[in-house]
């Protein structure tokens, strides 16, 4: 059984997008049932054998002759890329976990896929956290051309030693912890080398935490990084299509202005990591938008002493130098530090600057004579700047260190 959604939507502009390039492999796709845009749940495979849910973007209704990426997860962590899916008008497909299966497993969820959806049939990505992120990758391995990319969360895609090898075209990204116990994350930086070696595209998101899926936004860059650089690098991608990518992604540039600042830089990072975009046709309106972005986010923060140091961490931003806004920047931040509080705020950052740069050359560093010194030391800027938002910062960075300190 499952639920239908046919509530009327409104359809952004960019899935409105006529894709001329797809047409030719839209009849490939053998559609087996009218799914109108919404979540369905509990369904099975074709075979009887797996349980799946599904989500349908918008896209899907409004672009009826198109076919369309697919990401197969393997955990729950991929409910959490919903918004993502509808945004870049992905179907998400869910397989239901504790559920064991590998040659099988693939085989079914992709033949139900192709007969049930207007999958497209290379742009296909899978997923997972832990074991399921190791499944994600076997998936890749299996499904060859058509298959575009894999990315594992707390895990490096490998049982034991370096994972499979896949073909160079296939996107590669890792989500995992530095305090990982279960999955060090030293196997994944193994996995990351083995892959560049090999020649495929490859990104990763290394977080504090443990064994877990991870930052939500993080997997969201990581996918967009995926789905784009699939798009306009994958060899199945003919000349007309990736024309018609390429025609979207600008298309999609132009509306990023009506997003909120924090949604901006977000999409525009996922953006900036596709390989040549910095120095392609988009690169300088993308650069522009994200400088734009962080500005715009630091105003809109609530206090003056807020708004300075969102300023003032835009000053560390490498895609200023040369923007017409850096002078603008300079000049407010000149103004507002006439004010002696935010003289102090002031200060207390530059303090707070010079252990960051510290604890980041630390890495994933675990002598604890090191962290433990540098955590004497945050805690030394946070009493010495007292109520500042530096030292609020720094009381978090003295007890992020201790604790780390303090594990065997």
């Amino acid at each position: 059984m499952y639920s239908r959604n046919r509530k009327r939507i409104s359809i952004p502009m960019r899935h409105k997008l006529v894709f001329p390039a797809l047409l030719a492999v839209a009849s490939l796709a053998l559609v087996a049932e009218d799914l109108a845009p919404g979540e369905y749940r509990d369904r099975r495979t074709a075979s009887g054998n797996f349980q799946y849910s599904l989500l349908i973007p918008e896209a899907y209704a409004a672009n009826p002759t198109a076919t369309f990426p697919i990401v197969y997860g393997f955990s729950g962590l991929i409910r959490q890329m919903h918004p993502w899916a509808k945004r870049n008008g992905v179907i998400i497909f869910e397989v239901g976990e504790n559920q064991e299966g590998g040659q099988e497993m693939f085989t079914a969820i992709t033949a139900t896929a192709e007969q049930t959806l207007r999958v497209h049939p290379c742009l296909r990505f899978s997923t997972g956290m832990s074991a399921a992120g190791q499944r994600a990758y076997k998936m890749a391995a299996a499904m060859g051309d058509k298959h575009a990319g894999v990315l594992c969360c707390a895990h490096s895609g490998a049982t034991s030693g370096l994972p499979p090898v896949l073909p160079k075209y296939m996107c590669v990204a890792f989500n995992h912890g530095e305090a990982d116990d279960v999955h060090p994350i030293h196997f994944t930086r193994e996995s990351i080398e083995a892959v560049k070696a090999n020649g495929n595209p490859v990104n990763w998101h290394f977080h504090p935490e443990g064994h877990t899926d991870g930052p939500y936004d993080e997997s969201a860059k990581l996918l967009t990084w995926m789905l784009w650089t699939a798009r306009l690098t994958h060899p199945k991608i003919s000349a007309a299509e990736r024309k018609t990518y390429q025609e979207m992604l600008t298309q999609r540039i132009a509306e990023l202005s009506a997003q909120p600042p924090a949604a901006r830089i977000a999409e525009i990072d996922g953006l900036l990591t596709i390989p040549g975009i910095r120095t392609g046709p988009s690169g300088k309106g993308l650069l522009e938008a994200l400088v734009t972005a962080h500005y715009d986010r630091a105003h809109a923060l609530g206090t003056p002493r807020e708004q300075h140091q969102g300023l003032s961490e835009l000053t560390l931003l490498p895609e200023l130098k040369g923007q017409k806004i850096a002078k603008t920047v300079a000049d407010e931040l000149k103004e507002m530090r006439k004010d002696p509080v935010i003289k102090k705020e002031f200060q207390a950052w530059q303090a707070l600057q010079g252990l960051r740069q510290q604890e980041a050359k630390l890495g994933t560093a675990r002598a604890k004579g090191p962290l433990e010194d540098l955590a004497k030391a945050y805690h030394a800027l946070g009493k010495a700047f007292s109520g500042t938002l530096a030292a609020e910062e720094a009381d978090a960075g003295a007890k992020r260190l201790a604790e780390r300190a303090a594990r065997k």
